[in-house]
């Protein structure tokens, strides 16, 4: 966890496929950012299991919004009732969709979803991603506008990564109020680090609407 003295508010960070919590901090080189808008960033690993319910028992979706989210808010002298971001990239932009659509935009001001790991039909997820058919049909965040409506929602995306078109058809079909940016760039750390600073002005400046 990154934590300015005096934390105005709390950031999930929920990585990629091959990386940690910690990697991911260390990677996007958040620290001056964290710094400059007083927004903590608390980041857990969880492997890579595209944060929800598996087969096997294991729900790093629950771990993150039952257990973590909690403690990370204790741990920045935050109240309990505060509302949180989410910012994630690739599986973690998924995951960062997902829980946020079922926290709601009571607990969740903003998610940051960056190079999204999205698939439009149930065949054409990556080995592992979903347990099976009915698994992804019960974690589909395209089938969840309704309940991202009324959460602030920022997607970026390289405009030569491999989930550029699966991301355009989401913003166009389910998230239409985000605020989207297509540019140059692929599915590289280079991309997320570059993105790091504004989309963390991005939330700081989405807190204190709320908070104001």
């Amino acid at each position: 966890m990154l934590k300015p003295d005096g934390a105005k508010g709390l950031v999930i960070a929920l990585h990629g496929v091959g990386l940690t919590g910690p990697k991911m901090i260390d990677s996007l080189e958040f620290r001056p950012h964290v710094e400059r808008t007083q927004l903590a960033v608390a980041a857990i690993s969880g492997g890579n299991t595209y944060w929800h319910k598996r087969r096997d028992g294991s729900d790093t979706g629950a771990l993150v919004t039952k257990d973590f989210l909690p403690f990370a808010l204790q741990k920045c002298a935050l109240p309990a009732s505060a509302k949180v971001a989410f910012l994630g990239l690739s599986m973690g932009g998924y995951g960062s969709l997902l829980l946020a659509g079922e926290l709601g935009p009571k607990r969740v001001f903003g998610v940051v979803a960056e190079s999204v790991a999205l698939w439009t039909e149930p065949g054409l997820s990556a080995p592992g991603a979903f347990d099976d058919r009915e698994d992804f049909l019960a974690h589909d965040v395209f089938a969840r506008g309704k309940a991202l409506r009324d959460i602030p929602i920022r997607i970026d995306c390289g405009i030569t990564d491999p989930f550029a078109d699966a991301n355009r058809v989401f913003v166009d079909q389910v998230v239409p109020h985000a605020k989207a940016t297509f540019d140059s760039g692929g599915h590289t750390g280079d991309y997320w680090r570059e993105h790091a600073g504004v989309q963390m002005d991005w939330l700081a400046g989405l807190l204190k609407r709320v908070t104001t």
